[in-house]
């Protein structure tokens, strides 16, 4: 998971120094995002422990989807250029549609 988000931070990163970020301002972006994200699967691991409605395929394919529209929209520029920010639900119904019919 690391890995493949380093990709996804270079982009971004680099237009916010070129912008006239400073490196420690950056870094204190990153690592503030990495303390929401620890802290966001912290409260969601707690939530499913008291919750005895939510299964991990439900999870699963929540993260999934949320997954695919996050790349969509900033991994495939073009898609995003085209379909602004519905390029993301677009790909994610033409998925499931995709899935539906196998």
């Amino acid at each position: 998971m690391f890995v493949s988000n380093i990709p996804q931070a270079v982009a971004p990163s680099a237009d916010l120094r070129s912008a006239g970020w400073s490196v420690a301002r950056l870094g204190r972006l990153w690592i503030m995002v990495v303390v929401a994200c620890g802290v966001a699967a912290a409260l969601g691991f707690v939530a499913v422990e008291f919750s005895s409605t939510v299964t991990g395929d439900r999870m699963a394919a929540l993260a999934a989807g949320g997954l695919l529209a996050m790349l969509t929209n900033s991994l495939i520029p073009f898609a995003y250029e085209r379909g602004a920010e519905l390029a993301g639900v677009a790909t994610v119904v033409g998925f499931c549609l995709a899935l539906l019919g196998t």
